[in-house]
């Protein structure tokens, strides 16, 4: 790709891009940040009037005085969206020229929150590279683990025990049920409690993620587990695009431990995958090392999620 022109918008949508795009870098979904961070800043690499990559930042004043560019605050990533076909060097032309201008902005560190390798397995090993050759570092590097969609049954997929938990929940009678959008506030104050009750916290507020849900409907599924009844497990799902579904959000009652019922609903999710042309479930980064372990007897194959810094 010859010529190629670098251009800043205030517009995160302000041309059209050659590749596939992710949900974070998604108009409605920067806009939704509007609130806590400010407009967006978004820089293109043009092939004519297409873009060939791209990337937003939010500039946050610091409490000392400093600001940091981030791609993208509060989010599983942000990162770069680049065609396959940039020569490296470009890439690496495109980073220095948007470091050199945040910089020029007073930014005393530019953060990217990058996504994991399977998104984009043809050039997975592009972005370390480039990062390093343009002087930032990794300021953070986070267990993933995923899920590859195939023709496959989950239960081939499944460590011993989790399969017998799937079955031991369809004979209790539990079922799986995708809920509507307008459901979103019963499924968030679901999680919450079930959050609470292990002394955790979810990342978003409900005001926050029903602006999220109901600026996108269609890219948030809903899942809920029943015993009659009862709601017992839950999940909020991000569809990133159209081949990734992200398992944003789930949990389950303490009292059906026995049974599993996590299991039960992510075993149905991927159902869900099958049935819809879905080929990544990402089960995200874990916290600590018995929800690695879990996600890993789910079938889940780890990887690095890594988070790259630029400082003064």
């Amino acid at each position: 790709m010859k010529n190629l022109k670098f251009v800043i918008a205030q517009e995160p949508d302000a041309y059209p891009m050659s590749v596939e795009n992710y949900i974070y870098n998604d108009k409605v979904y920067l806009q939704s940040k509007e609130k806590a961070y400010g407009k967006s800043l978004s820089f293109y690499a043009l092939s004519g009037k297409v873009a060939v990559a791209r990337i937003h930042f939010f500039l946050i004043k610091q409490s000392n005085g400093g600001v940091e560019a981030v791609s993208i605050p509060a989010s599983p990533f942000g990162s770069f969206e680049y065609d396959k076909g940039l020569p490296l060097q470009a890439l690496t032309y495109f980073v220095n020229h948007i470091k050199q201008h945040l910089l020029a902005r007073n930014a005393d560190r530019i953060v990217i929150r990058d996504c994991i390798h399977a998104y984009r397995p043809e050039k997975n090993t592009a972005m370390p590279k480039v990062m390093e050759q343009t002087g930032f570092s990794v300021s953070d590097q986070m267990i993933n683990h995923h899920i590859l969609i195939d023709e496959e049954s989950m239960a081939l997929k499944l460590g011993r025990g989790k399969f017998r938990r799937v079955k031991e929940c369809q004979e209790a009678g539990f079922v799986v049920q995708k809920k509507s959008i307008e459901d979103i506030e019963e499924i968030y104050t679901f999680l919450y409690q079930c959050y609470a009750s292990k002394r955790r916290k979810l990342s978003l507020s409900l005001p926050q993620l029903r602006e999220q849900v109901l600026g996108m409907p269609d890219c948030y599924p809903l899942f809920a587990v029943y015993d009659q009844q009862k709601m017992i497990a839950a999940s909020v799902t991000v569809k990133v695009n159209p081949r990734i579904l992200y398992t944003f959000y789930y949990a389950a009652l303490s009292e059906y431990n026995y049974w599993s019922p996590t299991t039960f609903l992510l075993y149905t999710i991927y159902q869900y995958c099958q049935e819809n042309s879905i080929s990544i479930m990402d089960m995200g980064t874990s916290l600590s090392g018995s929800v690695a372990h879990f996600k890993a007897y789910m079938g889940g194959v780890p990887s690095s999620k890594f988070t790259y810094q630029y400082c003064i």
